[in-house]
């Protein structure tokens, strides 16, 4: 027999969802956690071209990391990224939900899929 506190639980669940782990920290990071974080850049580091290059050396360097590209980067930028993308056969990813720009400043992300990296700073500018 269940507790209370299961049952209780469990209806949670099933009206709220099962719960995430550091939702916020997923948010800002394009539905990624910080950890796995390689490079991010920001809407106006997303317009350079130094920095657009600086992400196909990391794309390059490391084939299996993805791009995650926020849905309300401008076109001009999301093409760039796009084209950056095919040229080093790297998976992307566009998130584009109702929250992604209400919680966050950067417009692309570079994660490694399913390894902590732990680097230490991750902001384009500064690599």
């Amino acid at each position: 027999m269940a507790s209370n506190n299961e049952l209780e639980n469990r209806l949670d669940q099933g009206i709220y969802g099962t719960p995430q782990l550091k939702p916020d920290e997923q948010r800002h990071y394009l539905g990624t956690f910080r950890e796995r974080v390689a490079l991010t850049l920001d809407f106006e580091e997303v317009k350079n071209s130094d920095y657009l290059e600086r992400v196909r050396k990391e794309l390059v360097q490391h084939p299996e990391y993805q791009l995650l590209i926020n849905g309300d980067v401008p076109a001009s930028s999301f093409s760039a990224l796009i084209r950056i993308s095919r040229q080093t056969n790297t998976k992307f990813e566009t998130v584009a939900n109702s929250t992604s720009s209400a919680q966050t400043e950067l417009a692309a992300v570079i994660p490694s899929p399913d390894t902590a990296l732990n680097i230490e700073d991750v902001d384009v500018a500064h690599k």
